[in-house]
């Protein structure tokens, strides 16, 4: 079951990186963005204020997971 919409709002200030907006599929609610952490040279999520299951939390390691597969075979393009 998807309980998180990620929606994208765009490219990060340099446009080498993607920003998303995570809401609630229930409710609407933002509850925080997923972008570029150059620290760490990965993408990650950045919480609101805000409460996570079990289940909310693997939803959103999958979508990390996922956005840094397609970045590093989008560099293996280049």
């Amino acid at each position: 079951m998807q309980n998180l919409n990620f929606v994208l709002m765009g490219s990060s200030p340099t446009g080498l990186t993607q920003i998303w907006n995570v809401q609630s599929v229930h409710t609407g609610i933002d509850l925080g963005v997923v972008k570029w952490y150059s620290s760490w040279r990965r993408y990650a999520f950045f919480p609101a204020d805000t409460l996570f299951d079990a289940e909310c939390l693997q939803e959103i390691v999958k979508f990390l997971d996922e956005q840094m597969l397609i970045r590093t075979l989008d560099r293996q393009l280049r």
